[in-house]
């Protein structure tokens, strides 16, 4: 036996919506909902009536499409928390519904980048200043070496630095 599908009809209320509504907010229920609940009553009693499929579909690869009622304010939320992620709506609602973890703002992503490119940009040239520290110890001349001193002695902590933000991005990446 074949699944029931969804049927959707537009009824045409002739007059009769202002009633309609006000008998579904009498009831504690939605428009549609009061509709199907009155066309079920409208029924003949031999007719078998399939509730609605609320059991999700087998095929997991299959999308679905799930229309929902926001307040104006969530949807300008969820609009723009999706756009400051660099994500759909919909992908940002399923990484919620799955409780994954959520990427970091595209913002901080791209702040994130500068400062790891600057940071490389830094032990670029400290790499330069130990090599040519390494050249430069191959020479008799050591009073050349005093210049480069220092920036030899803060070697550590640059790289220590460098290595801190860089863990810290791919923290977050992974």
């Amino acid at each position: 036996m074949a699944a029931p599908s969804r049927d959707r009809v537009t009824i045409d209320l002739c007059g009769i919506g202002d009633a309609a509504r006000a008998a579904a907010r009498m009831r504690g229920t939605t428009l549609a909902l009061f509709a199907r609940q009155s066309l079920v009553a409208a029924l003949p009693d031999e007719a078998t009536v399939m509730p609605p499929r609320t059991e999700p579909t087998l095929d997991t690869g299959a999308t679905i499409k799930l229309s929902v009622r926001l307040s104006a304010a969530d949807s300008a939320t969820l609009a723009t928390q999706a756009v400051a992620l660099g994500m759909s709506q919909a992908r940002l609602v399923a990484q919620l519904i799955r409780r994954a973890q959520l990427p970091m703002p595209v913002a901080e992503r791209r702040a994130e980048l500068h400062a790891l490119r600057t940071s490389n940009d830094q032990l670029a040239a400290i790499a330069a200043d130990v090599a040519l520290f390494v050249r430069t110890l191959s020479r008799p001349n050591l009073a050349t070496l005093a210049p480069l001193r220092q920036r030899m002695l803060n070697l550590d902590a640059d790289i220590a630095r460098h290595l801190q933000v860089a863990a810290a991005l791919l923290a977050r990446i992974h």
